[in-house]
């Protein structure tokens, strides 16, 4: 996963993501991106997981995204700045 800035496509460092399995078997997984605004995830099962990103000064972001297996897929987030 990458977190950027939607207005500036700058990268986000810090910001927060949260992966909630849809059929709640597994526990949520908490991370957070690094100085490049990346973060991966551990193997994660087969079915959609629900995930929310937030951020110091922009707006949060939740969507579904479905996991396939044996497959690594690349996901950018674009988090909204905050409206004054």
């Amino acid at each position: 996963l990458i977190v950027k800035d939607a207005a500036t496509e700058k990268v986000i460092s810090g910001a927060k993501i949260v992966l909630k399995d849809s059929a709640n078997v597994r526990p949520s997984v908490s991370l957070t991106t690094d100085a490049s605004g990346v973060v991966t995830t551990p193997l994660l099962e087969n079915r959609a997981w629900n995930i929310t990103t937030t951020a110091d000064q922009f707006q949060t972001d939740t969507r579904d995204f479905p996991v396939v297996a044996d497959v690594t897929t690349d996901v950018e987030i674009l988090l909204e700045p905050l409206k004054e």
